[in-house]
């Protein structure tokens, strides 16, 4: 199945933006946030997960995520 990338946050430190943008997603800098100063402009690029293994091997990688119909979301920040 194809799924959108997502992510819960907006703000994110460079160490995080360096490692969302593997997977596509675009930053611009917000110097207004100190220590997450990389505002979140777009998600990242759809990804192919056939298996069940390949999905628990994305959850291994990413941490936490939130999983619907069409998109997976790594779930980085609080969410309501």
């Amino acid at each position: 199945m194809k799924f959108k990338v997502t992510s819960s946050g907006s703000f994110y430190s460079k160490e995080q933006k360096v490692k969302l943008e593997e997977l596509g997603f675009e930053f611009s800098s917000d110097a207004y946030f100190v220590d997450t100063p990389w505002y979140k402009e777009k998600d990242g690029n759809d990804i192919e997960v056939k298996t069940l293994g390949a999905l628990l091997s994305f959850v291994n990688v990413w941490g936490s995520v939130v999983l619907t119909i069409d998109t997976i979301e790594i779930y980085d920040e609080y969410r309501e």
